[in-house]
């Protein structure tokens, strides 16, 4: 059974917020998903269709066995996600994602999408299956001013919205 908790009090965008850790968490067969937040449009100004948006977060092994991020899924809402070339490594007991840089990014915005939403998101991973969870939508203030935008260029792997959760083999 997945594990969904938030530590966000529901407040209005752009008023009062709580703690930087207010982001999405889950778990699944020894990774754990901590604070995982996508960057939208200023409050009151979304993104439009066809943008695509960072999502910061952290995984945290708990497996003596290495594990690997191999896909994202953010449709209906997003067509694509881009990972790492490869698939994000997640080491044996190992922390993953906690800098400012993004760790993947949500392509092909079908709507538009405000920022105090949610985007229902699933993480693949090699080995500990699929984490589903409502992954909250942020403005670009306050703290996450100081976040990097994806990086250009960067080896990358494009998931494309038909594709399986089975790692491309090399």
């Amino acid at each position: 059974m997945l594990t969904l908790s938030s530590c966000a009090r529901q407040s209005a965008v752009g008023l009062r917020e709580s703690s930087p850790n207010a982001g999405a968490s889950a778990s699944a067969y020894g990774i754990l998903l901590r604070n995982a937040f996508i960057i939208g449009g200023p409050a009151g100004a979304p993104l439009q269709p066809g943008a695509h948006a960072p999502m910061y977060l952290i995984l945290i092994s708990q497996s003596a066995t290495p594990d690997q991020l191999v896909a994202v899924n953010g449709r209906p809402t997003f067509q694509s996600a881009v990972i790492p070339a490869g698939g994000l490594p997640i080491p044996a007991r190992q922390i993953v994602g906690k800098g400012p840089a993004p760790e993947v990014l949500l392509t092909g915005l079908t709507r538009p999408l405000h920022s105090g939403g949610f985007v229902a998101v699933e993480f693949v991973f090699q080995n500990a299956g699929t984490i589903r969870t409502q992954v909250p939508v942020r403005p670009p203030t306050l703290w996450r001013t100081t976040y990097s935008p994806w990086p250009s260029p960067f080896p990358s792997r494009q998931t494309p919205p038909l594709q399986t959760a089975r790692p491309a083999s090399g």
